[in-house]
């Protein structure tokens, strides 16, 4: 899978800055200056968060409250609390905090925190330290206590030394959905009041408090459904034409038209129509085209286990001098009640070749996003401002013999919802074993595989176990051999347990072995013939014992399992040379001398 890092914020700030002569990676920052806060707001937004995060309000703890006084650039608290110690500093809720979630097709590590302080005077808040939670209520100490008595940051504040987050297992490759919740706690304080800033005047790159780390996009937004009508050349009047180009995780999608468009016009390399009902080009006869199925239109539906994300809409449009001159989209998550995507687009004059119309950004509208499996997003572009004769209205015109000139296409990400995404699942005879292998292309709290071997009638076989690789994004490999397969076909199957022992079952793969013969064995032990077998299913089976002349001593009908038989019999013979032979439903028959003493 390719992935690309997002290149987030570098800031250099010189000489009283926030940071001096230093270049850091920030996803998530807070300053107060543009805009200039008036520093008792009962939350503070972040002023920036990477793409790829979530990011709550910055807010106060029980511990602290917005006091009358204000504090320009900066987000300053009177005390509540009266803690001196850190103990109490807890139990009193006298923190500063926010949370960071990652978003889905993202992971994040963080490495560091940068903040500054502002005291009102000495008699501010004096002991300070951080501590995350990745549920909310279990927290865990980051740092140890700082202690600015001796040096209270007064004026325009103080930077405070980097807390490093990179030591810390828990908070790198956070996978999407996770919520670190961050929290500076902060005591043993008079009356005064203590302030997260100042930030400098005048600049927005003064960040009073920020995160430093990295956010990576798993899966790189691209063309999800996309149609050409150049390469094979389309004649424009098709009922339907399906996508050019249909993402393998969606449904097959098709590009068709509304009731009020006829397809009788003709034009190439184009997907064309003739309204049924003449507008004009005022944005107020988008009514008409809407109440008289004046469209065109395709859908996206995920397949199951997968979400998808959208993010653009791009199209290409062309009409004649009777044309439909206004194009206006929609979209539907139930087919029934449609909603609008962008103002109406007025295509400037009729052409030859087509224009391509400003993309339409997808990525803003929520009910787009995490669209789960099953569920069809319907999209339209209605089309007004044309005669009802003559004027063609078309989508296109792709280049000619092109069979990536695409004119529409519907651009996203699509992402597994799967615990574990199971590429390939394959195996293969390595002399009297078989070799099994199966990859991933990520996997979600994948505690470990079960391998299975499939028998007829009864309960598969647990061969062994594989562990699995937790959380990662990462493509895996895996293999396992089985050391003791059946004559013939054996079946296989993985189950994979995640960390909390839901399981899933693959697909069954068959692998024929090696083997010549099905492993075969026949000795007397007095008047007790023992005889063991393996056999590739259950079937019943013919025993005969005979003398090196062919005459019958003894036979039996046996019902062989799937799998390792041991059976033991009665026989009354002389001492001498014997023939066993097994004769095995889908077996080879077999035979053996034996010898009885």
């Amino acid at each position: 899978m390719m992935k690309n890092y997002v290149r987030v914020l570098i800031l250099a700030v010189l000489l009283g800055g926030f940071i001096r002569n230093a270049a850091y990676s920030q996803i998530v920052g807070w300053q107060f200056s543009t805009p200039e806060s008036v520093g008792n707001e009962a939350s503070a937004p972040a002023s920036y968060a990477n793409d790829g995060l979530t990011v709550t309000d910055l807010t106060r703890g029980a511990g602290w409250m917005a006091p009358s006084t204000t504090l320009p650039r900066g987000f300053v608290s009177s005390r509540v609390g009266t803690a001196t110690d850190t103990t109490g500093m807890v139990a009193q809720d006298m923190y500063f905090g926010f949370n960071v979630t990652v978003k889905s097709g993202y992971k994040a590590s963080l490495s560091n925190i940068i903040y500054k302080l502002r005291l009102s005077s000495a008699a501010g808040a004096k002991l300070y330290f951080w501590k995350y939670s990745l549920d909310g209520t279990h927290f865990n100490k980051i740092n140890d206590p700082v202690d600015v008595s001796a040096n209270p940051p007064t004026g325009e504040g103080a930077v405070q030394p980097t807390v490093n987050l990179s030591g810390i297992p828990a908070l790198q490759d956070l996978p999407a959905g996770t919520t670190v919740y961050l929290r500076l706690y902060a005591g043993n304080s008079g009356t005064g009041t203590t302030a997260i800033g100042r930030s400098a005047a005048g600049t927005s790159a003064d960040f009073s408090l920020s995160v430093g780390g990295s956010v990576e996009n798993l899966s790189t937004s691209a063309s999800l459904l996309a149609w050409q009508f150049g390469n094979p050349s389309t004649a424009g009047n098709e009922v339907s034409i399906a996508a050019s180009l249909n993402n393998s995780n969606l449904e097959t999608a098709t590009l068709s038209r509304g009731d009020g468009l006829n397809n009788t016009a003709t034009y190439s390399r184009a997907f064309s129509a003739i309204a049924k009902f003449a507008s004009t080009n005022d944005f107020a006869d988008t009514a008409i085209a809407v109440a008289n199925d004046m469209y065109f239109t395709f859908s996206a539906t995920a397949k199951t286990g997968y979400n998808i994300s959208l993010s653009k809409l791009n199209y290409k449009v062309r009409r004649s001098a009777g044309g439909s001159q206004v194009w206006y989209w929609k979209y539907s998550v139930d087919g029934t009640h449609f909603v609008k995507l962008a103002e109406p687009y007025l295509l400037p004059e009729d052409n030859t070749y087509g224009i391509y119309a400003p993309s339409i950004d997808l990525s803003s509208v929520n009910a787009l996003q995490d669209v789960v499996a099953g569920t069809t997003v319907y999209f339209r572009v209605y089309v007004s401002g044309s005669n009802n004769s003559t004027g063609s209205t078309n989508i296109g015109v792709s280049d000619q013999y092109a069979s990536n000139s695409y004119v529409l296409s519907l651009d996203g990400t699509v992402e597994s919802t799967l615990p574990v995404n199971l590429t390939s699942f394959t195996g293969k005879s390595n002399g009297s074993n078989i070799l099994l292998n199966w990859q991933t292309a990520s996997e979600k709290n994948n505690a470990y595989f079960e391998v299975l071997r499939i028998r007829e009638g009864q309960e598969p076989l647990v061969l062994g176990i594989v562990q699995g690789k937790g959380t990662t994004n990462e493509p895996q490999s895996y293999s396992f051999t089985d050391v003791n397969p059946v004559n013939g076909t054996n079946y296989y199957q993985l189950r994979q347990v995640d960390d909390n022992g839901n399981a899933e079952l693959s697909g069954i793969i068959p692998v024929k072995s090696g083997l010549t013969q099905p492993a075969f064995n026949a000795f007397f032990n007095g008047d007790v013939l023992n005889i063991s077998f393996t056999s590739e299913k259950t079937a019943a089976s013919d025993f005969l014992l005979t003398d090196l002349s062919g005459r019958i001593i003894y036979r039996k009908l046996i019902r062989l399992n799937s799998g390792q038989n041991v059976v033991q019999v009665p026989v009354s013979a002389q001492n001498g040379i014997y023939v066993a032979t097994l004769v095995n439903q889908g077996n080879p028959v077999i035979s053996k001398k034996i010898m009885k003493l």
